[in-house]
């Protein structure tokens, strides 16, 4: 089911205009193919930016504390407001966050893609990613093709 339903796909159905099964099934093939499984499986970017978006929350909810205070409000819905804007502002923050995480993954299917492209068009960048991702993963092969046996 992963081989056809994932995150990824909706990337390359973007990218190439593939019907979503195939498109699924196709990313997963590059992904193996490439030896990206670590990557796709790590999550780290997916789990900061979810702690950025708590954090940003827990502190629209004691700017609503701090706001209720000034303006002396203390008829007991205080508690609701600062629940009320904890609540807004981790959702608007996840929402902005999401788009964040799709330009992550979209820079991870084209790496898989075509790193040749990518060195060629930002140079500069491509040796940042380089040097990050051999730093990160040092048993797979930044931007080469590995054929599975």
């Amino acid at each position: 089911m992963v081989r056809y339903f994932n995150k990824w796909a909706f990337i390359y159905v973007g990218l190439y205009g593939y019907s979503y099964l195939d498109a699924g099934k196709n990313v997963m093939e590059l992904f193996r193919a490439r030896g990206y499984g670590p990557i796709i499986t790590d999550g780290l970017v997916n789990r900061l930016l979810s702690i950025m978006g708590f954090s940003i929350g827990i502190t629209i909810g004691l700017a609503a504390l701090v706001i209720g205070n000034l303006l002396g409000a203390d008829d007991g819905n205080t508690g609701l407001a600062v629940i009320t804007a904890f609540m807004i502002g981790t959702l608007f923050s996840w929402t902005m966050m999401s788009t964040v995480m799709g330009a992550v993954e979209t820079i991870v299917v084209c790496m898989a893609e075509a790193p040749a492209e990518g060195k060629a068009n930002h140079p500069q960048l491509y040796n940042q990613l380089e040097s990050s991702y051999t730093n990160v993963y040092p048993d797979i092969a930044f931007g080469v093709v590995v054929i599975p046996m």
